[in-house]
């Protein structure tokens, strides 16, 4: 343990630097999900000091459409649940950073097009709510799972025994 702690502390502190930055600046976190959906639908949006607005749409990118948690337990995952099999670990807390950057923008950006076609509903809120659990939950197990499985290929097999 104690040769990892350098290692978990270095990605505690990427995870929480890049959390406090892009907290601290939602125009530009939100920016590049506004131009996919300019492109993939032609809406454009303008920004209002706290959020991204479609004009003349119901449509409206808020803070919490950022992917930041995503992004945080999609790194946790990778870090607590890999970092310490790896004999190689220099290199890994930025690889597992990019990737959970990645991850995080792509399932974000899904996430939000799978919402949009319910924007107008009074339900909008629960619908998406639940889309949105529905999503990350499967995130995670498939971080999960695809790293596992990439990780016993890497190190050529695994000591744990299967479930009977």
């Amino acid at each position: 343990m104690k040769k990892l702690l350098p290692f978990y502390l270095l990605c505690a502190a990427l995870a929480a630097a890049a959390y406090v930055l892009l907290s601290a600046h939602t125009e530009w976190t939100l920016f590049p999900y506004t131009k996919v959906l300019e492109l993939l639908f032609g809406l454009h949006f303008t920004y209002s000091g706290t959020a991204y607005e479609a004009i003349g749409s119901a449509v409206v990118i808020t803070r919490s459409c950022s992917g930041l948690n995503l992004f945080l337990s999609t790194y946790a995952i990778l870090v607590i649940g890999f970092l310490h099999r790896a004999k190689n670990r220099r290199l890994l807390p930025l690889l597992y950073f990019i990737s959970a950057v990645a991850i995080a923008f792509i399932v974000t950006l899904a996430r939000i097009i799978v919402s949009l076609p319910f924007a107008e509903s009074p339900h909008f809120k629960l619908i998406h709510t639940v889309i949105s659990l529905c999503v990350f939950f499967g995130t995670g197990l498939l971080v999960y799972s695809l790293t596992q499985k990439i990780t016993d290929k890497m190190i050529g097999g695994h000591t744990r025994e299967k479930a009977v």
